[in-house]
């Protein structure tokens, strides 16, 4: 009796003595850095033969084939191609600021919707431009813009304009169509974001004699600045690259960088100065990601990537 009261006793002590555990903490398996490689080496294969790979031959034929070094003079001393690189880069930057701003607030409002239910359904309307094709979502709004189509019927229709306006093939129509492909990556992007603000810190604003408004803009704008920064550098990124949107959409009017890039090599057959601008406008994506991860931080910009 005695003996099982002294093994009682010390399996009490150093369970005593344990730390305890936390509730809810991940855990890990540390498989140590050789199986780590060995379990990515598919993934690393896959981005080195198809990422890393063609951004070098991009750079070597660029360099070897043609001029040389004078694709890029050639590049840069058309006319037609700074119009394309300056209209890419406008565009691409009012499209980012509209998209963060429009998704910030579709954000802020699934974050902060106490039913399940409403949340679930906008994130569905977020969701919903990632499940069309490119060619099906540019179709829309070339049948929405269209001289016929329903925006043109309801101005004639209510007499305020007497003709159709010209929609189609303007800048206007190219940057509708990039915000409306690009506002679910902003609005996910920026949910991450909102994600790790506590809502009590609004509830407590507002008990300080805050406004419902002012209290989400004191809270939400300065906690959420890592989010609008790294939300707006993936949104630019990507905008820079968008070839068949400008094409359908914007036709001639809106030369993009990447229209220009399919123009060289489908109609002019002319690969190294297509090489040299594609290295161009990809010098012109890495500069924004580095700056954005500069300024945002990597733990933040991988936090708010999931």
């Amino acid at each position: 009796m005695a003996d099982t009261q002294s093994v009682a006793g010390r399996r009490a002590g150093t369970d005593a003595a344990r730390p305890a555990r936390r509730p809810g903490r991940a855990w890990s398996i540390d498989l140590g850095r050789g199986r780590s490689l060995l379990i990515l080496s598919p993934l690393l294969v896959v981005v080195a033969v198809f990422v890393i790979y063609p951004m070098v031959k991009l750079v070597i034929d660029s360099l070897t084939q043609g001029d040389g070094i004078g694709n890029y003079a050639a590049v840069l001393g058309s006319g037609a191609s700074r119009k394309a690189f300056a209209t890419t880069l406008w565009s691409s930057a009012l499209v980012t600021v509209v998209s963060v701003l429009l998704g910030s607030m579709l954000a802020w409002c699934i974050r902060a919707t106490p039913s399940k239910l409403r949340r679930n359904i906008m994130l569905l309307a977020v969701l919903i431009p990632f499940c069309m094709g490119v060619v099906i979502k540019n179709y829309i709004f070339a049948v929405i813009f269209a001289r016929n189509g329903i925006i043109n019927t309801v101005l004639v229709g209510l007499g305020i304009v007497d003709e159709p306006l010209k929609i189609m093939y303007t800048p206007f129509a190219v940057i509708v169509g990039m915000i409306y492909a690009m506002l679910p990556y902003a609005t996910l992007s920026l949910l991450a974001s909102f994600a790790t603000i506590d809502l009590q810190l609004i509830s407590a604003a507002k008990s300080m004699g805050a406004s419902h408004p002012r209290a989400v803009l004191g809270v939400v704008a300065p906690l959420g600045v890592p989010g609008f920064l790294a939300s707006a550098t993936i949104v630019f990124a990507i905008s820079v690259g968008f070839y068949i949107t400008p094409i359908v959409l914007g036709g001639t009017q809106t030369p993009f960088v990447a229209s220009l890039i399919g123009e060289d090599l489908f109609e002019l057959f002319n690969y190294p100065r297509a090489a040299a601008t594609g290295v161009l406008l990809l010098v012109v994506a890495l500069v924004v990601l580095l700056g954005g991860l500069k300024l945002v931080g990597g733990r933040a910009l991988k936090a708010v990537l999931g």
